[in-house]
C-alpha cells in the first residue's frame, strides 16, 4: 500500500503540450521541428519586449523621453 503522507510532496507530472491542434497534419519530425521553430520565435519575442522594457526604465530612471 502506498504511503497516502507522500502524496502531498510529490510535484505534477508535465505533460507536453501541443497547443492547438496547429502540427497534426505534419509528420511527427516536422512537428516537432515547427513546434521548436514557434518556440525560439516566441522567445525572441520575449527578449526583445524586455529589452524595450527595461531601456524605458534605464530613461525613465536618467529622465530621457523615449527617443
Amino acid at each position: 500500500m502506498a504511503n497516502p503522507e507522500r502524496k502531498q510532496f510529490e510535484e505534477p507530472v508535465e505533460r507536453f503540450d501541443w497547443g492547438p491542434d496547429l502540427y497534426t497534419n505534419l509528420s511527427p519530425a516536422q512537428a516537432v521541428s515547427q513546434w521548436y521553430e514557434d518556440r525560439i520565435a516566441q522567445k525572441k519575442d520575449k527578449w526583445q519586449k524586455r529589452r524595450e522594457r527595461q531601456t524605458k526604465e534605464r530613461l525613465a530612471k536618467l529622465n530621457i523621453s523615449d527617443l
